[in-house]
């Protein structure tokens, strides 16, 4: 067997539990209710690893509904000016922090959960067009179908499915169209 290197340990004296030992240790120092400072410090402690904190996700799942329904009808706001400017990675990115914070309001009333879901729509559609834009047909599909199936989200849905090659499932799209939404249809293709 080679002698180990300079610096090393020799045979069983090398123990990889010690990294997971110091960031227990510092978890177990802590105060329950040091909260983010906690966390924070026992990510530095196991290297920095910040996949750890989740104080954003939780303030998220704290306040109240009405103001996460102003959040996201303002990152819905940004995501469209940012569409109209041609930032459509920047548009995406709120489209996105919309559609995310919808998973983490839970409404007593069904008006306040209509509006949730419609402005979850708009940035289901809002990504989708901006992915469409960007010719991220894949991506545009996956939010066209994430969003409530209306006339909006079937034409969005069969344009992305026919960018892809795959027009049986653009047919299926645009079959559950009526009136108005089929006549515009039939002006897209």
């Amino acid at each position: 067997m080679a002698a180990p290197a300079e610096g090393q340990p020799a045979g069983n004296e090398w123990d990889w539990t010690r990294p997971y030992r110091a960031w227990e240790a510092t978890l177990k120092e802590e105060l329950p209710d040091a909260g983010a400072a906690r966390t924070g410090r026992a990510a530095a402690a196991c290297g920095g690893c910040r996949h750890l904190d989740r104080t954003a996700e939780r303030r998220l799942f704290e306040q109240p509904v009405d103001e996460t329904l102003r959040g996201m009808e303002l990152a819905v706001s940004r995501g469209a000016r940012m569409y109209a400017e041609g930032r459509l990675e920047r548009a995406v990115h709120w489209y996105e922090r919309a559609a995310f914070a919808h998973d983490y309001a839970f409404p007593d009333d069904e008006a306040t959960q209509a509006a949730l879901d419609g402005t979850r729509r708009a940035a289901c559609l809002g990504a989708a067009r901006a992915h469409l834009e960007m010719r991220s047909w894949r991506r545009a599909l996956l939010k066209c179908r994430e969003a409530p199936r209306d006339s909006e989200a079937r034409l969005l849905e069969a344009q992305a499915c026919r960018e892809l090659d795959l027009f049986e499932e653009a047919r299926a799209a645009l079959a559950g169209l009526e009136g108005a939404g089929r006549e515009r249809a039939v002006l897209l293709s």
